[in-house]
């Protein structure tokens, strides 16, 4: 079946981010950039004439924050911060703003456009280099995410491997394909196991992940 192509906006003040950006989905008819904003005023009159199904979305702009403007945008469209901010406290204020990726600035365009498949999937998507920098944030002891003292007890063995996988970056795909189960049926763990143990985003669960020895540093 031929898939649609993924509509993408991208907001960044900065234009040879834009170039570089557009630069990586120009030949692939995969993909379609239906705008540019450089500031939140830029993007929400963009938004007036374009329904994307991907917003990349830099931090640092003039006026409001990347983080910010998620704030308020998350619930309607899908966000991927793309920043070159990423240290543990900024990832995890983007999350919980509703990004639902992160993204160095020197991501390679291939991740790119692995991390907008996979939000546009429905999935969160962080890259391995954040996802390192969240584990290593919390192995010195920063408490900034609030997770359940316990609770692994609430999972059966395929949830748990599900909660593995997920944490040590695995799109919900690869899972699949690895457990020989449906890309479905591990998105329905997946809502189950944040339901259970009371997670909101990506970051919980890889430092649940951590804190109950289900993946190894």
């Amino acid at each position: 079946m031929k898939m649609n192509k993924i509509k993408i906006v991208i907001t960044d003040d900065h234009q040879i981010i834009r170039d570089g950006i557009v630069a990586g989905f120009k030949f692939d008819k995969n993909f379609e950039i239906v705008g540019e904003a450089s500031n939140e005023t830029e993007l929400l009159e963009l938004l007036k004439t374009v329904e994307p199904d991907i917003i990349i979305m830099d931090i640092n702009m003039p006026g409001r924050s990347g983080i910010e403007i998620t704030e308020d945008l998350s619930d309607k469209y899908n966000i991927i911060m793309f920043s070159a901010i990423t240290d543990a406290e900024t990832v995890v204020k983007a999350l919980k703003a509703g990004a639902k990726g992160f993204l160095p600035k020197d991501t390679m365009r291939n991740e790119i456009k692995k991390a907008v498949i996979s939000v546009y999937n429905g999935e969160e998507y962080i890259s391995e280099d954040v996802a390192n920098e969240l584990i290593v944030n919390y192995i010195n002891g920063d408490k900034e995410i609030k997770i359940e003292p316990s609770g692994i007890e609430k999972l059966t063995k395929r949830e748990i491997e599900i909660v593995a996988n997920i944490a040590e970056g695995n799109t919900y795909k690869e899972i699949g394909e690895k457990l020989f189960i449906s890309f479905r049926t591990v998105e329905t763990h997946k809502t189950h196991i944040m339901q259970k143990l009371g997670l909101r985003n990506l970051a919980e669960v890889i430092k649940f992940a951590i804190k109950n020895k289900i993946i190894e540093i």
